[in-house]
């Protein structure tokens, strides 16, 4: 099974979507593609729509398709609440964490986090990431969740990408946890609970589809070891940051706070 992407000038720009467990790659989650054998196609932007407030506002998670949403107090407060909108914003959130050590760096297991995508509203989460995140996204005839195709804006390059569901194995896109999910095993996570780690793993703020190339040269660094290529986002990339610590509660190191406010003053003044 394969997922293609390629830049729309034509070129090629990254490799197949790797399976899960390589070591230093334990952020991505399994890639779900098929063949393209008689396929159709049509708009998805409503369903897009709604699966992505039904997701934030309801918090209607069902991890490894097994249930219901992990349970009230597995939540974190201020789920599907607002990210930081500005410099001084994500600063006011960035002064709030706790700042404290890594920790539990050698009890990390990838699938303390759950085995595969969640689902929400019957779809399986990649899919919602791809439908929210694709420009002029079309579905698969017959299913209301499955994603055919559409375009990229990756926000990490700055450029636009092309995807195919099935296409040419040397070409590829991954979904990239922006708080990888060993960092936030080592910022508090080791000691949710699983159902906890399983709704993070799936959390749509923390998710963003890029070139699988720049994903893996990421693999799990954090924000003072990595930013990205594309230097116009990393203010909005800071401010993501901030406010998935926030959300779920995670420290940060005094190194990570460091590079997060020289981020943050670097964002235009708006």
């Amino acid at each position: 099974m394969k997922v293609m992407a390629v830049a729309v000038d034509g070129t090629a720009v990254v490799q197949l979507i790797r399976p899960e467990g390589r070591a230093g790659r334990g952020s991505r989650m399994p890639s779900v593609a098929t063949p393209r054998r008689g396929r159709g196609r049509r708009g998805v932007g409503a369903v897009a729509a709604a699966l992505t407030s039904a997701a934030v506002l309801s918090g209607c998670l069902a991890v490894g398709g097994a249930g219901a949403a992990a349970p009230p107090q597995d939540r974190p407060a201020d789920r599907g609440g607002p990210a930081a909108t500005s410099a001084q914003a994500g600063a006011d959130v960035l002064s709030g964490l706790e700042v404290a050590p890594r920790r539990d760096r050698a009890s990390y297991r990838r699938e303390a986090f759950g085995s595969g995508w969640g689902r929400l509203n019957g779809c399986e989460v990649r899919d919602v990431v791809l439908a929210r995140q694709l420009q002029d996204a079309v579905r698969t005839r017959g299913s209301r969740c499955e994603i055919e195709s559409g375009t990229l804006a990756d926000p990490y390059t700055g450029r636009r990408l092309r995807y195919e569901r099935g296409g040419d194995p040397g070409r590829g896109l991954d979904v990239d946890h922006l708080v990888s999910l060993r960092h936030a095993w080592q910022a508090g996570a080791a000691a949710w609970t699983r159902s906890r780690r399983e709704a993070f793993a799936n959390d749509l703020r923390n998710l963003q589809l890029t070139a699988a190339s720049v994903n893996r040269a990421k693999g799990d660094a954090p924000v003072d070891a990595w930013v990205p290529p594309n230097r116009a986002y990393r203010c909005t990339y800071a401010r993501r940051w901030v406010a998935v610590k926030a959300a779920w509660r995670l420290t940060v190191t005094a190194v990570e706070r460091q590079s997060l406010t020289r981020l943050l003053r670097s964002c235009p003044a708006s």
